[in-house]
């Protein structure tokens, strides 16, 4: 049963005040609790709603954490391809939410540690769409294993490992493939490698990932979920694997990931051949 509710907004965006505001309200007419916004991002609410874009929905299943609260995102911005409701849809949608009349959807998550040339760990995160390295303008070196077997030596502005769900944000900018989210995989990318022949490789959600960094030139930066961690230096490694935690997300009976393409990114259209 749904008791209290934690709302995250990305008040940047035009229309998501008065979006909050209606949400609230409408919650309230529910029985429901709403949190402050202050402790949003640190409670055990029984739902979280996201108000915003794919950004928001990110922030939204940091918060959720190992309490694996469900997500119910609206859609307010320029990119939300993780967000399942409109904001005209969002009152009635939510009122089934509350009423346990709507599906969820369960996704997977990656996790990673970070260690040093000693095997000290560093720092480690969890990620919905992806973990990744990325020095930026520089060219770093590194070795990736998976299962403790080199798959390649890279020269390349960085890697990532990222889920289904990341295959239409950051992944898919650096060409790798369009992937149904409702599929449990890692997906490997380099990122402007030095090499004609890098390709993005999909591995099974139960590999080990180890990036090593051979680079005694350039350190490089973490980046989770786009959330900027630390810097990585020669020698240091890190590990990735899937996440014992899920995000969990309402969605729309009958509504499924071509959908979203069609809606997203205008696949779908009538042939003119």
């Amino acid at each position: 049963m749904i008791r209290s509710a934690a709302i995250i907004v990305n008040h940047a965006h035009s229309g998501a005040c008065k979006v909050l505001e209606s949400v609230a309200s409408k919650l309230e007419q529910l029985g429901v609790k709403v949190l402050p916004e202050c402790k949003a991002t640190n409670s055990n609410a029984d739902i979280i709603i996201a108000i915003g874009g794919d950004g928001t929905l990110l922030s939204a299943a940091q918060a959720s954490g190992a309490s694996c609260a469900p997500i119910f995102g609206i859609f307010v911005g320029k990119i939300g391809f993780i967000a399942e409701f409109d904001i005209e849809e969002a009152n009635d949608t939510l009122e089934l939410a509350v009423a346990g009349k709507l599906p969820i959807r369960r996704l997977m998550r990656v996790e990673c540690v970070v260690k040093d040339s000693l095997g000290v760990e560093k720092a480690s995160y969890n990620a919905l769409n992806e973990i990744a390295i990325n020095k930026g303008s520089r060219i770093s070196e590194f070795n990736v294993y998976v299962n403790d077997k080199l798959i390649n030596h890279y020269r390349a502005d960085g890697y990532m490992v990222s889920t289904a769900t990341g295959s239409t944000g950051y992944s898919l900018s650096v060409g790798g493939p369009i992937v149904d989210s409702s599929l449990r995989l890692m997906l490997l990318s380099p990122i402007c490698a030095h090499a004609t022949d890098s390709r993005s490789v999909l591995i099974s959600p139960e590999s080990v990932v180890r990036i090593v960094m051979a680079d005694t030139r350039h350190d490089t930066t973490v980046y989770c979920d786009g959330k900027q961690g630390i810097v990585m230096t020669k020698g240091d490694e890190m590990l990735v694997r899937q996440s014992p935690f899920e995000s969990l997300f309402y969605y729309k009976e009958g509504r499924g990931f071509f959908d979203h393409l069609a809606n997203k990114l205008g696949w779908g259209a009538t042939s003119k051949c």
